[in-house]
């Protein structure tokens, strides 16, 4: 079995002593982030399909990005 980078490892969260073996796995899932609220408001209308008053908009990361959250 091939050697699992580190980098990956951290993405799916699994300790360095594994040395590769492992099975049903899943990745960090996290909210997709934007910079401005315009953005945001933008893919969930467009990209997501979402209706108008079917979201919200809060802030994310240290108050620095913007995520949406389905009503």
């Amino acid at each position: 079995m091939p050697r699992i980078h580190t980098r990956i490892k951290r993405k799916l969260g699994i300790t360095s002593s594994r040395k590769g073996r492992f099975r049903n796995v899943e990745g960090k899932n996290s909210a997709k982030t934007f910079s401005t609220e315009d953005k945001a408001k933008e893919y969930a209308l467009k990209t997501s399909k979402l209706a108008e008053g079917s979201f919200n908009i809060t802030k994310a990361k240290k108050n620095k990005r913007f995520k949406i959250i389905k009503i």
